[in-house]
C-alpha cells in the first residue's frame, strides 16, 4: 500500500534536485576531494532510494541520509564561500533529515499507514512552494 506514495515522494525528491542543481552547481568553486566524495555518496544513496521503494523503513532512513549528506556538502561549501544561500540550504536539508527521521520513528511505532500519505503531500507542497512559488535560491 505504501509503494505508490513512496514512488511519488521519490519523484518529488528527484524533481526538487533536478530543478535546484543548475542553480547551485555554478556556485561550487572548490576542488575538494571530500566534497566530491559527499556528492558521489549522495548519488549512490539516490540510487539506493529507488531500490528501497519496497520498504518504508529503508526508504525513510535513506531519505534522512540524503538530506544529511546534502546538509554536510552545503556546510562544507558555506565554510568556503560564506554564502547565505548555502546557509539556507543547510537549514532546509537539516529540517528534511529531521522530518524523515520523525517519519521513520512514526513508522516503527505503527503509524506508517497514516503518516506516509501525509508526509508525501507535505513534501510536495514544500517543494512547489520553495521552487516555484517563492524560490529561496534565486536573487
Amino acid at each position: 500500500m505504501a509503494f505508490p506514495w513512496l514512488a511519488v515522494l521519490y519523484g518529488t525528491l528527484l524533481i526538487h534536485t533536478a530543478v535546484e542543481a543548475p542553480f547551485f552547481t555554478p556556485l561550487i568553486t572548490t576542488k575538494s576531494r571530500l566534497l566530491r566524495c559527499v556528492i558521489l555518496a549522495l548519488a549512490v544513496v539516490y540510487i539506493l532510494l529507488a531500490w528501497s521503494l519496497h520498504s518504508t523503513k529503508q526508504f525513510f532512513a535513506l531519505t534522512a541520509l540524503v538530506f544529511a549528506l546534502a546538509a554536510i556538502g552545503y556546510s562544507m561549501l558555506f565554510r568556503i564561500t560564506h554564502s547565505k544561500k548555502f546557509q539556507q540550504k543547510i537549514f532546509i536539508d537539516g529540517a528534511g533529515a529531521l522530518s524523515a527521521l520523525g517519519t521513520l520513528l512514526g513508522i516503527t511505532t505503527g503509524y506508517g499507514t497514516q503518516l506516509i500519505p501525509v508526509v508525501t503531500v507535505l513534501y510536495m507542497i514544500v517543494t512547489v512552494w520553495m521552487l516555484w512559488m517563492r524560490p529561496y535560491y534565486r536573487e
